[in-house]
């Protein structure tokens, strides 16, 4: 055991224990050790009989520390939840609700939206209100949006406070709110990555639940996808974090489909998150990839990103928990 004889026992189940709460890098810049020094305590962890290990007084400031943690932790997550926390289960899993939308009539119409990124220098108000528009115009029965309704804030992304003309989570929650009060039909969504910055830097909650709660015609379904059920036909929306924005848009749908479970196809797939435009038809799924109410973005710009801004409307015929025929509109800007 020479090796760790610059590491007491009481800093070696520091690092450890700290270790298996939070992630490696945290751990590393913490205790500004190295990858490989990191491996190394963690196996010589392992070969000590701590279980019976005295840390003395330190021991006693830390169990209450733990226990107002364990407070915190109860107080944010209902009991299902918590114990999908002690199995070490993933929470996106219990909100993975499928929702019930009543619908009487053959013939359904659908209009289609994803990322606005509203607080952004980069959303076109006018071209919000011009899908609106057309979508109140052609009496649709209801529109679905794909995530980013708000552009977020507190991103890693060097220089994004300089893209927004909405700063902080108040701002674009109102100006959202202000915005889709001018709709009369019902818009369900779910929110997409840039609007969960806002959890990941510490500085709110759930927006686009927030802007939701705020207007009777606006539905949550859910974070970064949500299952639909409309008399038997089954819809899914999607947004994704994936790295797949350089990629063709066809081969970002096509892994996604391939990946589903026979049992659980949808009939639609509805994709956010890559700005680009695309219908196709596969394994029996229409697949559409909504584009983007908001212009090509610096950053977008830098990576060689395309945007392409639009919005489907989508007029379907059903019966019998079948599509019969699904005819789509595209409205580009330019």
């Amino acid at each position: 055991m020479k090796r760790i004889a610059s590491c007491s026992k009481t800093r070696l189940k520091e690092i450890i224990e700290y270790m298996k709460i939070h992630d490696i890098n945290k751990t590393l810049k913490k205790f500004n050790i190295k990858e490989n020094t990191l491996k190394r305590y963690n196996r010589d962890y392992k070969k000590f009989d701590l279980a019976n290990f005295e840390i003395g007084a330190k021991q006693e400031t830390k169990e209450p520390e733990i226990s107002n943690l364990l407070k915190a932790i109860g107080k944010r997550f209902n009991e299902q939840e918590l114990k999908a926390i002690a199995r070490g289960s993933n929470l996106g899993t219990i909100n993975y609700k499928k929702h019930k939308i009543d619908f009487n009539g053959k013939h359904l119409k659908i209009g289609f939206m994803t990322d606005t990124h509203i607080g952004s220098i980069f959303f076109n108000e006018s071209w919000f209100f011009s899908a609106i528009e057309e979508m109140e115009k052609q009496k649709i029965d209801l529109c679905f949006h794909a995530g980013d309704v708000t552009d977020g804030f507190a991103s890693n992304r060097a220089g994004h406070v300089f893209t927004l003309n909405k700063i902080g989570y108040q701002a674009q929650k109102t100006y959202a709110i202000e915005l889709f009060s001018k709709c009369k039909f019902p818009v369900y969504m779910i929110d997409g990555n840039h609007d969960r910055f806002y959890i990941r830097g510490g500085m709110g909650g759930l927006i686009v639940q927030d802007i939701c709660d705020s207007l009777e015609n606006l539905h949550y379904l859910g974070s970064d996808y949500a299952n639909i059920d409309i008399d038997g036909i089954k819809l899914e929306l999607f947004h994704g974090e994936d790295s797949a924005m350089g990629y063709s848009v066809d081969y970002r749908i096509k892994k996604y489909v391939e990946a589903l479970p026979g049992c659980s196809k949808p009939n639609i797939l509805f994709f956010g998150h890559c700005h680009k435009m695309m219908y196709i038809f596969l394994r029996n799924i229409h697949c559409f990839s909504g584009g983007a109410l908001s212009e090509q973005s610096d950053w977008m710009r830098s990576k060689k990103i395309e945007n392409i801004p639009g919005f489907f409307i989508i007029d379907l015929v059903i019966g019998d928990h079948e599509i019969k025929s699904c005819k789509s509109q595209w409205f580009p800007f330019y």
